[in-house]
């Protein structure tokens, strides 16, 4: 690693065509500094030591191993809570607020450490080192300054880091997820059957909730079609007798043997005047009523009794 480190320097520094590549020591120390953040490995952390005196620059170089991280004690409470919080997230069931809060605390925690081991309030370092967005590394620097931890903005200059130890460090609620869902994977997935067939229940009743509901208003439909069609019956059967409109619906015609009975039961003459001129079948019920073309329904009356009757009616 560190044959790698300094071949890399040692490119920087020098330029096969122009020979040196710097003006002054400031610029070399600069320039180390930099090319150390971008060669942090992924296991472990690079230390890097800035002597500055009035006659040379040096850098001294150690390599350290990352101090298991201190994770906040749960209660019982709070580890079935994470285990539920966990499950629902997983199913997509809803993103618990909580979770979110430790996962977005476990990241601000490692920015903390590496932002104060390496001196370095920079927010690409975050975003390298962390593997996050350019949004999200902005915040967390952004919550580092709130803690007291860097420095305000400085233009495009890395902020200043106002912690020296990482002991200082003040710890935040945080918990490892992944250490967390290894050591409870096998309740994750219980409380993930668990709320599956929760789920389903709740999604059948829904179900039939639904149906009860639609049958409800297919019900109320039906009832004020029906009030609707006899409100329009009771309507037509007014306008025709007043005239307003005219008849629209044709007259079946009176059966022959049907008109035979009658005649012979009247006699062949009006049952009103005795006249035997002019006569006509008439319904006793009107049709526009509901009367029907029976023998009960029907009679013998002559033309004039029959407009008469009609003038009566209307």
């Amino acid at each position: 690693m560190k044959r790698n480190f300094f071949k890399i320097i040692k490119d920087k520094l020098f330029n096969q065509e122009k020979g040196i590549n710097i003006e002054t020591p400031q610029q070399a120390v600069e320039m180390v500094v930099e090319t150390f953040n971008e060669q942090i490995p992924e296991e472990g952390t690079l230390k890097l030591e800035v002597i500055e005196s009035k006659e040379n620059y040096s850098c001294e170089i150690k390599e350290e191993k990352d101090e298991v991280k201190t994770e906040k004690e749960l209660t019982q409470e709070e580890v079935l809570k994470l285990i539920n919080d966990i499950a629902n997230d997983d199913l997509g069931v809803y993103d618990s607020d909580e979770l979110t809060q430790y996962n977005q605390n476990f990241l601000l925690q490692e920015a903390a450490e590496l932002i104060v081991m390496t001196q370095m309030g920079s927010t690409s370092l975050i975003q390298r080192k962390l593997k996050v967005g350019y949004n999200c590394a902005g915040r967390l620097m952004d919550q580092l300054e709130e803690n007291g931890i860097v420095g305000p903005a400085n233009g495009i200059k890395a902020r200043q880091v106002l912690i020296s130890d990482r002991t200082k460090l003040k710890p935040f609620k945080t918990i490892n997820i992944q250490n967390f869902r290894n050591k409870y994977a096998l309740e994750i997935e219980l409380a993930k059957n668990k709320i599956e067939e929760e789920e389903e229940i709740r999604r059948e009743e829904e179900k039939i909730r639904r149906e009860e509901e639609e049958k409800e208003l297919i019900k109320r439909e039906i009832l004020e079609n029906e009030r609707k069609r006899q409100l329009r019956r009771q309507i037509k059967i007014e306008l025709l007798e007043r005239g307003d409109v005219a008849q629209s619906q044709k007259r079946m015609s009176i059966p022959q043997d049907v008109q035979d009975l009658v005649w012979n039961r009247d006699g062949g003459k009006c049952v009103l005047c005795g006249s035997q001129e002019n006569l006509e079948f008439d319904h006793i019920i009107p049709v526009s009523k509901g009367g029907a073309n029976t023998y009960r329904n029907l009679q013998l009356l002559c033309q004039n009794c029959n407009r008469s009757k009609s003038d009566k009616i209307g």
